[in-house]
């Protein structure tokens, strides 16, 4: 093992961030940089942006081995447009730098995102269900609303998720493609071996990730409720599942300034070959997510 590594965990949301952060970055040998690691991580949080994202080409005062850890830094950095000036940062300030990016199938997390909103609400307002916000909440939002407000807003980078090949390629610019690991959850799930494999070629202990790979799963009892009823519960009126390998847009224009705006992104995104105005009123088919083939 190098005694010099500088891991980097800059994304993305929904992909077992959390998990890691406690279970791992915060346990392991090296000294870390981030969520759920130091106490005063929120006033240090900026200083890292400034350095990653910002103007400021000095990085903060770290030790040779260390991990930082905010699944934020993507989406500060641009998405994928903001890719490739993120890696070469990192590329120029440390010596040994591995840029770790935790992914899963781009349609279950825009679900698990618009899911998890659901259930800050339910939380937020004292509701059991997803039904219940559904017909007491004047602010809920189809699955589509939800979407384009967020595309509308810049909060979701669809070309990075549409691509994750493209990512990978813009932040090995700075650190070479060798150095920047695509991490699945689809992996831990089905193949945890592959997922601890990935890991080790980060850095990590061996010890650490298979202690990793073995931990029970822990939900709160309110929250599991609103788990499984999520897997009956059907905003669309269809399972959301459905549309795992096509992207609906049924209702996203309807927002002002959204269609131009989703065309570059499927266009920049190498995904969408063909797209005239007959097919806004369709979903869009792309191509299966293969976790297998990213690495």
């Amino acid at each position: 093992m190098n005694e010099s590594v500088q891991i980097l965990h800059v994304g993305l949301h929904k992909t077992g961030t959390t998990f890691l952060q406690k279970n791992l970055f915060r346990q392991c040998e090296f000294n870390y940089h981030g969520l759920h690691g130091e106490p005063d991580w929120l006033s240090r949080r900026e200083v890292w942006f400034e350095f990653l994202v910002g103007n400021c080409d000095q990085p903060p005062e770290v030790c040779d081995r260390f991990i930082f850890s905010d699944e934020s830094v993507l989406l500060r950095a641009g998405g994928i447009e903001g890719a490739e000036l993120l890696g070469r940062r990192i590329g120029k300030a440390f010596e040994n730098p591995k840029i770790l990016i935790t992914i899963r199938n781009p349609f279950e997390l825009l679900e698990s995102t618009y899911f998890q909103s659901l259930r800050v609400r339910c939380l937020a307002m004292g509701m059991e269900t997803f039904r219940e916000l559904h017909e007491c909440d004047v602010r809920f939002m189809q699955f589509e609303e939800w979407l384009g407000r967020m595309i509308a807003s810049q909060q979701v980078s669809l070309m990075g998720l549409l691509n994750y090949q493209l990512l990978k390629r813009q932040l090995g610019v700075g650190v070479g493609i060798e150095n920047v690991i695509m991490l699945p959850l689809e992996a831990l799930k089905e193949q945890p071996g592959k997922y601890t494999t990935l890991l080790g070629a980060v850095g990590f202990n061996a010890e650490h990730v298979e202690r990793l790979v073995n931990l029970p799963k822990e939900n709160s009892t309110r929250q599991s409720r609103l788990r499984k009823e999520r897997q009956s519960f059907s905003i669309l009126g269809r399972k959301l599942s459905s549309s795992r390998y096509s992207l609906p847009i049924r209702g996203l224009t309807s927002l002002p300034g959204l269609r131009p705006m989703f065309e570059r992104l499927l266009y920049s995104s190498g995904v969408a070959r063909h797209l005239d105005s007959s097919k806004w009123g369709q979903d869009i088919q792309l191509p299966a997510y293969d976790w297998r083939s990213l690495n």
